[in-house]
């Protein structure tokens, strides 16, 4: 499963029903056990099982535990459109209007005391290592600059230059001049044309 913003939605839609209806059986099986009711007498909403005979309710965090016990049913009956409340109709979206006045604060928009920051410097061909680095001092001693580092990326199978400080970072990492070796970047050399590092 993964997500991928507005269409998270229509690819998953039809999963994430029938887990939510059996999630809802499931819930109203460990309330009707509670209850000591026939599940059919009982209703859902707003986050609770209802017995309306007799006013009864009980919160679905309260019966999660006991709904473990039960198996989820492997084709669960779903809602049917004429009970839907929300889909179909027009939402307020409350996040809005505080997008629009530009309030958010997002991770990129933090900035701490004594706060890093890293730039990445990747091969130009997939897989390489880097087998020389020339002017490392001169990158060190930059301002802003505190160190390099030679990281292995493990997922792969290749290396990096991770230039780390306070400023000067983007400038810091072009500046760069090594060479990159390696099996790797020798067969794939005839694949895909060396150039200058992604960023």
């Amino acid at each position: 499963m993964n997500t991928a913003g507005s269409t998270s939605t229509m690819g998953l839609w039809v999963p994430m029903r029938r887990a939510g209806a059996a999630a809802r059986h499931m819930l109203v099986a460990a309330a009707a056990a509670r209850l000591g009711v026939p599940a059919g007498a009982l209703t859902t909403a707003e986050g609770f099982v209802c017995h309306p005979a007799t006013g009864r309710s009980i919160a679905y965090g309260a019966l999660a535990r006991d709904a473990t016990a039960f198996t989820p049913p492997p084709d669960p009956a779903l809602r049917p459109a004429s009970a839907w409340r929300l889909i179909g109709r027009s939402q307020p979206r409350l996040d809005l209007p505080a997008k629009v006045r530009g309030e958010p604060v997002f991770g990129a928009d933090v900035v701490l005391p004594g706060l890093l920051h890293a730039a990445i410097r990747r091969a130009p061909v997939f897989g390489a290592a880097v087998a020389r680095l020339r002017n490392a001092a001169a990158v060190r001693a930059r301002p802003g600059i505190l160190d390099r580092r030679d990281r292995r990326a493990r997922r792969r199978g290749g290396r990096h230059l991770l230039v780390g400080g306070r400023d000067g970072r983007r400038a810091a990492r072009h500046r760069l001049d090594g060479d990159g070796g390696g099996p790797r970047q020798q067969r794939d050399a005839g694949r895909r044309p060396a150039g200058r590092a992604r960023r």
